[in-house]
């Protein structure tokens, strides 16, 4: 009872936070920057306007131009870059404090310094945050028992001591983790074919049973290829602990390019929402909904 109380104080907190940072500061900071002298209630009504339209832009614009997913962690980071730098051009204009009250010039320097620091410490913290989980030997070890798919050759036997050649965690939801790829060849020709394999590893028990997608993308995110696919064995018959290994003979189209290309991975539910599995960081922090694991070339 007392961890709800708590976790229900701490959701309305969050929310308090980032509704007055989305909804009035950049857009209070940025009247004092244009407007020296208007009314209270006009300068309220500025603030809110502006806030919208300010922060919508923001938003918008970093999730198709920079692929940046929309969750409350994403935009509360957002929201305290834009309203550090706001206040850097706020003092640095017009020495002027967010309240209107006058800096003497000898304190100018030492607020420019302290926003200085603000903008490392908002960097830090967003680097912090979204570092992926990188400790591989908390998910797998070569003596774990790992169940074998390949669904072309109608093979499926269990194995120990395999290993994986790409470690790679990444983390869907607390559901599923992926663990990493072995490749036979990154350098390939049109047309030519190339062996990957994939490991997976339940980390709870699910009733769904995920699709998953492999992108093979340029360097501009555009999809040359893709490998999609069921899992040889349902996701809803996994059990806590269960290492899944599944691999695959895939054919480069002869009418690709040459150039670099990004082995991009995700699940998503195919048979009923239709929703993306959100990877998720070691503080349970939404981060994205698919992400680039290795890179092959295409060669003349």
């Amino acid at each position: 009872m007392l961890d709800k109380l708590i976790s229900l104080i701490f959701q309305v907190f969050r929310l308090s936070l980032c509704s007055i940072l989305a909804l009035f500061v950049p857009g209070y900071i940025i009247t004092y920057i244009f407007f020296k002298k208007i009314s209270f209630i006009e300068r309220s009504g500025l603030s809110l306007l502006l806030s919208i339209c300010l922060v919508t832009l923001i938003l918008i614009n970093s999730n198709l131009l920079l692929r940046i997913p929309i969750s409350f962690n994403n935009i509360l980071f957002q929201l305290i870059f834009l309203c550090t730098f706001l206040s850097f051009i706020l003092f640095f204009e017009t020495g002027t404090h967010l309240f209107g009250l006058k800096y003497k010039r000898k304190k100018i320097l030492l607020s420019v310094g302290l926003l200085f620091i603000a903008f490392l410490l908002d960097f830090g913290l967003f680097y912090y945050y979204y570092k992926s989980p990188d400790n591989f030997e908390k998910f797998y070890s070569t003596s774990m028992l790992v169940y074998r798919y390949y669904p072309e050759k109608n093979i499926t036997q269990n194995l120990t001591n395999v290993k994986i050649q790409n470690p790679k965690v990444i983390i869907f939801d607390n559901k599923i983790a992926f663990l990493g790829y072995n490749i036979d060849n990154t350098k390939i020709k049109p047309g030519e074919t190339f062996h990957i394999v994939y490991f997976w590893k339940g980390l709870n028990e699910t009733d769904i049973d995920y699709t998953v997608f492999v992108h093979i993308t340029d360097k501009d995110g555009m999809i040359a290829f893709q490998q999609d696919h069921y899992l040889p064995n349902p996701t809803s018959q996994w059990k806590k602990g269960d290492i899944i290994m599944e691999e695959y003979d895939v054919v480069v189209p002869s009418s690709i390019k040459t150039g670099k290309y990004y082995i991009r991975i995700g699940l998503y539910d195919e048979l009923g929402t239709k929703e993306r599995l959100p990877i998720i960081d070691e503080r349970s922090f939404v981060v994205e909904y698919s992400k680039i694991i290795g890179e092959i070339n295409i060669i003349p």
